[in-house]
């Protein structure tokens, strides 16, 4: 329970740098993205933080 309230806290957090996402919808977000992780196994999401780490990159490069 505690991981759903502080990811829906990070979601809306998220959501106030976010234009096209309203509070609300971040905080869905975030709720369910802390159930996903949760249930992700350490190889997997190894592999989502190196994924999401390379897109970043890609699309900040000049």
């Amino acid at each position: 329970m505690l991981k759903n309230i502080l990811g829906a806290a990070a979601g809306y957090a998220a959501s106030k740098n976010l234009r096209s996402i309203d509070g609300a919808a971040g905080a869905t977000l975030g709720a369910v993205a802390a159930s996903v992780i949760a249930r992700m196994s350490l190889i997997g999401l190894a592999g989502v933080l190196a994924g999401g780490y390379l897109v970043k990159n890609y699309l900040e490069r000049p």
